[in-house]
Formats: structure tokens, C-alpha cells, sequence
């Protein structure tokens, strides 16, 4: 089947994550900044809506993985959710972006809250049925490995697309407008995509298995009962503890890029995101293959951990070291994390391979269920990681109002971005260790799931 499932379609299947990645930027670094600057938002009170909105995104992922899992749609199962959290999430997207005329700042906030949470939802919609697919459209782990490097390309140029567009078209009238239009922009492409996608697993989707045989009405108890058996799942648990950390690490270093590089190394913005950003996605994505070609050479686990303690290392040694002005320091490290980085497929590529150990002894094809809590545990860390940054700012002496900041401010901004940021990723690295999956008992689960499934067809 999967030979069948050819370049066009992977690609028309791997694009919707273009538009999700360009909103996920577009919210992560421009939101808080549009309604503080463009509205006059009080932004302790952004600050506890944005809170609120990730907090309700997090805890709807698993029940999402499990609906996905459970409920077919009479225009397809899991590409039905796709397309119909793609319109909703561009819908609320531009009301998110074009607030009603508020007076009241309290006013602002519900609606900035609702319209955040709704576009939340929206994503959990197509991001949690979408990663599902994998495991619905492929069989073998080279399969998988390749899908999930299709998607991380469209994932990237999402990133391209969301950090560059709404820098484009500020300079084209005031920061409204400039970021209402990259929103009703991306939105457009959202929708593009989601119809592409859709259309590309239409006669792909649904595999006859005997885990199918076992679908039924979602109940609660169903819900938390999945839940409880993922987070259990000895093969799983090491990875989502893994996974959690590097986005915690992740989480940190974004909220510090911009302190670090006009702090610390006293960059322009146009250096910083123009060359740094835009050479690091670049790397992700060149190094795609490089990592697909491991990870079929000598097994997922050991290139991903390489990669991952590589990342952590490198960063808590040099960051702190580069001179004040110095651009090739930062180049380096945007080419060797952008590449390390990229690592990051081959994690999601086990997950996978965990769902079909979990399908042996269960019987039951759970990839909504285990994708759910995935998502949740990235959300999670991403809130601990704003979290911590926020304390360790304060700890850094970090005045606003300060032009320059001082020596020793500046001295912790580079420890907290490299030390800080790196220990974390050094955490992930030795947690991946403990992964217990061998490519040798991966073939095996493989082979009872074949015999079992022929037996169900027959």
C-alpha cells in the first residue's frame, strides 16, 4: 500500500503542518507582543489569558487522541478531523487577530482568552488525528521514518513562513495591521493545506486490522482509562520523559534567544532573525535525510541520543563563551543545533514503534490515545519552560529599563542560555537512554502483528 502512497501524496499529506507550524509561531512569538503594544493590554492580564488558553490546549490533547481513535466521521475518520479543525482553527485565528473595538480592558481579555482557546482547539483537532496518521499509513519503520521526515520539512517551512512573514509586513503599516494580515494570510494557507491533506490519505486512511473489530462508542471511563494505560506503558514512559525535557529545554531557549543575542551579544534584530533563525531552520531541514539514513543504519535510538546530548553539550559550552558582537559563533551554533535538532524525527518514529508493542498485548490500535498524551507532555513542558524562565530571568538582574545591561547580567543571560538550556537537553539525552526498544524486538512485535492481522482477514 505504502508504495502506492507516492511523493505527491506524502507531500500532500505532510503540508497541513505548514499552516498549523505558521500559527504555532505566529501565536508563540507575536501574540502577547500585538495585544501589550497594538491594543494596550495590561500584561499581567495577557500574561493569565495566554495561561488559561495553553492550559485548556494541554488537557484536551489525550481526549482529542482518543475520539480520533474511536469516532469516524462520515467524510473519513481521522482526515475528517483534519479538515474540520483546520476551518476552525482559521476562523478563530482571524478573530484572535482582529479584536472587536473593547474599551473595557476586561473585555479585551475574555475575548482574547475565548478566541485563544478556540484556535487552541482548533489545532489540538488537526495536530493530534494528523501525527495518528502515521501509523495508519505505513507498516514498516523505514515507512514511518520517511512520513515523519516529510513532515518535519513542511513543519519547517511552517517556521520559515511564521517568523518571517509577520516581519515582512510590519514595515508595510502599523504592527495591527501588519499582523492582521499575516494572520488572515496564513489562515488561507491553513485551509489550502487541510483540503490538500484530506484529499491526499482519501483512499489511504483506513487499514483493515483487528484492532478495527474492537471500536466502540468513547465513553469517560474509556478516556481515562486509555490515559492511565499510556502513561504506564513501560516502553513509552521512558520516551515521553525524554520527549518532555527537550521541550522543556526548547521552551527556555526560545524564551531567551532575543535576551541572549541583544543583551548579552548586543546583535540587531535583522542579524538575529534574518541570518541566525533563518540558517537554523535551513539546517533542520538540509538535515533531514542525514538523520533518516542513520536511523535505518543503526536503529533510531542511539543517533537520536547522540544527537539530543550533542545539542546540550555544545550549547552549555560555547554560548557562554562568544564575544560581545560576534556573529560567527551564533552562525556555528545555528548550523550544529539546526543539524542535532533534526534528530528530533526519529523520537516521534519510536513512539510509533511503541503503539505497536502496546497493540500486542492490548489488542487495540491506539495511536490517537498515545499521540494525545504526546502532545500533552510538549505542552506541559512548554509551559514549565516559560515557567523557569521567568524565574531565572529575575535571577539574571534583567532591568527593562536599562539600554545596556549590566556585566553581570549580561555574564548570567549566557549562562542561563547555554548552562541552563544545555543541562536540560543533557537530562533529555541520558532519559532517551533508558529507551528499551531494540530493532530486534521491534521486527518481532512486527511479525506478530502481520500474522495476527492476516488471520483477521482470512
Amino acid at each position: 500500500m505504502y508504495k502506492k502512497f507516492n511523493a505527491l501524496r506524502k507531500g500532500g499529506y505532510a503540508s497541513v503542518e505548514t499552516g498549523v507550524t505558521a500559527v504555532e509561531l505566529l501565536l508563540q512569538v507575536y501574540l502577547l507582543e500585538y495585544y501589550i503594544r497594538g491594543f494596550g493590554l495590561d500584561p499581567k492580564l495577557v500574561a493569565n489569558g495566554a495561561m488559561i488558553a495553553v492550559l485548556w490546549d494541554a488537557f484536551t490533547d489525550p481526549l482529542m487522541g482518543s475520539i480520533s481513535d474511536r469516532v469516524k466521521l462520515r467524510f473519513g475518520q481521522r482526515r475528517g478531523f483534519i479538515l474540520a479543525g483546520g476551518i476552525v482553527m482559521a476562523i478563530f485565528l482571524q478573530a484572535l487577530f482582529n479584536p472587536m473595538q473593547l474599551d473595557n480592558q476586561h473585555y479585551l481579555l475574555i475575548w482574547f482568552t475565548l478566541c485563544y482557546m478556540l484556535v487552541n482547539t482548533g489545532m489540538t483537532i488537526v495536530a493530534v488525528p494528523h501525527i495518528a496518521c502515521v501509523g495508519d499509513l505505513t507498516e514498516t519503520t523505514s515507512q514511518r521514518n520517511n512520513l515523519i521526515g516529510w513532515r518535519l520539512l513542511f513543519s519547517n517551512l511552517g517556521l520559515l513562513l511564521g517568523i518571517g512573514l509577520p516581519n515582512l509586513l510590519i514595515a508595510e503599516g502599523t504592527i495591527t495591521e501588519g499582523r492582521a494580515t499575516a494572520a488572515m494570510i496564513i489562515g488561507v494557507i491553513l485551509i489550502t493545506t487541510s483540503i490538500i491533506c484530506y484529499l491526499s490519505i482519501r483512499k489511504f486512511e483506513n487499514k483493515p486490522t483487528q484492532s478495527d473489530s474492537n471500536k466502540q462508542r468513547i465513553t469517560v471511563g474509556q478516556i481515562i482509562s486509555n490515559f492511565c494505560s499510556v502513561v504506564t506503558n513501560r516502553f513509552f514512559f521512558a520516551l515521553l520523559v525524554a520527549f518532555a525535557l527537550a521541550g522543556a529545554a526548547r521552551a527556555l531557549n526560545s524564551s531567551f534567544a532575543l535576551f541572549y543575542y541583544k543583551d548579552r551579544l548586543l546583535l540587531d534584530e535583522q542579524t538575529q532573525v534574518g541570518i541566525i533563525l533563518g540558517l537554523f531552520i535551513l539546517c533542520i531541514i538540509g538535515s533531514i535525510p542525514f538523520w533518516l539514513w542513520l536511523g535505518k543504519r543503526y536503529w533510531k535510538k542511539v543517533p537520536a541520543m547522540i544527537g539530543i546530548l550533542f545539542l546540550g553539550i555544545g550549547g552549555s559550552i560555547l554560548y557562554p563563551l562568544f564575544p560581545v558582537g560576534g556573529v560567527a559563533g551564533p552562525i556555528f551554533m545555528a548550523i550544529f543545533g539546526g543539524v542535532a535538532v533534526g534528530s528530533i524525527l526519529l523520537i516521534e518514529s519510536l513512539v510509533l514503534d511503541a503503539i505497536d508493542h502496546d497493540e500486542v498485548f492490548s489488542k487495540q490500535r491506539r495511536d490517537g490515545a498515545f499521540f494525545g498524551v504526546w502532545k500533552l507532555s510538549a505542552k506541559v513542558a512548554r509551559a514549565i519552560g516559560i515557567g523557569l524562565f521567568g524565574y531565572m530571568l529575575d535571577w539574571t538582574g534583567y532591568n527593562a529599563d536599562l539600554e545596556v545591561q549590566t556585566l553581570e547580567a549580561s555574564r548570567r543571560i549566557a549562562i542561563v542560555f547555554g548552562v541552563g538550556v544545555g543541562s536540560l537537553f543533557i537530562l533529555s539525552g541520558l532519559a532517551f537512554a533508558t529507551v528499551r526498544i531494540t530493532r530486534a524486538k521491534h521486527e518481532q512485535v512486527k511479525r506478530i502483528l502481520i500474522k495476527r492481522n492476516e488471520l483477521f482477514r482470512n
